[in-house]
């Protein structure tokens, strides 16, 4: 087991770990304002990858929230425990009951960040929002964690490879809100899965620490016949974003990072995960 996590107090230029026939590639960068005063990215990416399965969870917290870059790492953290506790077998079963999507893992999904409200606020509370603080950004920062919580959406899933028993593999995806997630057959970008960008609504769905899921986690299921890459980034990089492809160069995505940052100064995290399939 390798358990690969993005350091959310620095850049981390795209970094390649090879598994068995998994390549995981992921960058992470500050936005500006962050990165000149040494605070924390919102972002955070974690991954847990092992020659028989990949596993990774991309989270963009929201900035008007309290602290995202804790609600993304909490989330991260819960995704993660979620996803290495599924069976092969029982994603399987779900599979035969539906065609592209698997409700009953949802359910399970959403209960499980449900009943993480009350670890979730523990955590908030505990943050000091007092040290080196004027009074108005004590209160607006007390506003924002009573009111809102701290929130993040996400990407995650879990990729299998092929074997003998499951010759096609199997990839199993999850999302919430506007974190982005792309899926490509070779070089060619297959349909989107949602109309990131376009529905507003979508751009209200979060998970809280006060309320849960708010809105609706989405899933879809089909196998490595279909995907050979999948690519999963933040909103942070949406103006730019059609120019991003698999096997993208450093230099050309840190080219795009800074066309995206000076457009709209945001975090950005980028994680790429392609299976060899023969």
């Amino acid at each position: 087991m390798a358990i690969i996590e993005s350091e959310q107090s620095r850049e981390i230029q795209l970094t390649q770990i090879d598994r068995g026939p998994f390549i995981l590639r992921f960058a992470s960068y500050r936005k500006n304002e962050d990165a000149e005063y040494n605070l924390r990215s919102e972002d955070y990416i974690v991954s847990d990858i092992t020659p028989s399965r990949a596993i990774f969870a991309l989270c963009d917290g929201v900035g008007s929230s309290f602290y995202g870059d804790i609600g993304s790492q909490i989330l991260g953290e819960l995704l993660l425990n979620w996803l290495q506790k599924l069976r092969l077998e029982d994603v399987l079963l779900a599979r035969e009951l539906a065609s592209d999507s698997v409700p009953g893992l949802v359910r399970n999904l959403q209960q499980e960040l449900e009943k993480s409200i009350k670890l979730a606020t523990s955590i908030v509370e505990k943050k000091d929002i007092r040290t080196g603080k004027d009074d108005w950004t004590h209160i607006a920062e007390k506003d924002q964690r009573d009111q809102f919580g701290t929130q993040s959406n996400f990407v995650g899933g879990v990729v299998w490879p092929g074997t003998q028993s499951l010759p096609n593999g199997l990839v199993l995806l999850f999302w919430l809100g506007n974190a982005r997630v792309r899926i490509f057959f070779q070089n060619t970008e297959l349909p989107p899965l949602a109309k990131w960008g376009e529905d507003t609504e979508q751009q209200k769905e979060v998970w809280s620490s006060k309320e849960g899921v708010v809105g609706q986690v989405y899933s879809y299921i089909t196998d490595l016949s279909k995907i050979t890459s999948i690519l999963a980034h933040s909103d942070g990089l949406e103006m730019v974003e059609n120019r991003i492809i698999p096997g993208i160069v450093a230099n050309q995505l840190e080219e795009l990072v800074n066309q995206a940052q000076s457009m709209k100064d945001d975090d950005i995290s980028f994680l790429e995960l392609t299976t060899y399939h023969s």
